[in-house]
């Protein structure tokens, strides 16, 4: 059973996810120890334990709400909420900018990616269900969906501008969906 989520989870949950990032920005995962997360965020490793079994699961961590958010909008027909749901992760991505360009040629960052794009293919095999039957096109266009949107993912958040534009970064990947919905739904000769 779930703990209720107060303040003081919430709270603790977050210090040990930016001492985690924090670290990883320093050094690579693997060289990280729960030690070093206890100690960068002040706490200790019962109260680690508490909310986590391991490092792993508290990288991951962040992945788990954006699941919930996959969920809502998978079930909905409307491309709206997919629209929603690229631009709350653009945000996060822009928001932790100095940290995700460190992560993404990193293992913790391969690790994270590689994980968000197994969620993002069977996210988009649901919404491609709802326009395409071919079993064979759907599984062909989520897997090369997720391969571009990591893609670009990495592409923009290493780009040389100051500031990312989130609505350049959902239009972008908008058209790179809509590009390959349409050559899925094409009837092969």
């Amino acid at each position: 059973m779930e703990k209720k989520k107060d303040r003081r989870i919430i709270r603790t949950r977050k210090m040990l996810s930016v001492s985690l990032l924090d670290l990883i920005a320093e050094k690579e995962y693997d060289e990280i120890s729960i030690k070093d997360i206890t100690n960068r965020a002040n706490i200790g490793r019962s109260t680690f334990y508490e909310h986590y079994e391991n490092k792993d699961q508290l990288l991951f961590s962040g992945h788990e709400e954006l699941k919930k958010v996959m969920e809502s909008s998978s079930k909905s027909n409307s491309s709206f909420e997919t629209k929603l749901l690229l631009n709350k992760l653009f945000e996060h991505i822009a928001e932790y900018r100095s940290i995700s360009k460190e992560f993404v040629n990193k293992k913790s960052g391969e690790l994270m990616l590689g994980r968000l794009m197994r969620i993002m293919e069977d996210h988009f095999k649901k919404v491609a269900k709802k326009e395409v039957t071919d079993d064979e096109k759907i599984n062909l266009f989520s897997t090369s969906f997720s391969y571009s949107f990591i893609g670009f993912i990495k592409y923009w958040v290493q780009k040389k501008d100051d500031k990312l534009d989130v609505k350049y970064a959902v239009e972008k990947t908008e058209e790179i969906f809509n590009s390959l919905i349409l050559i899925a739904k094409k009837k092969t000769a």
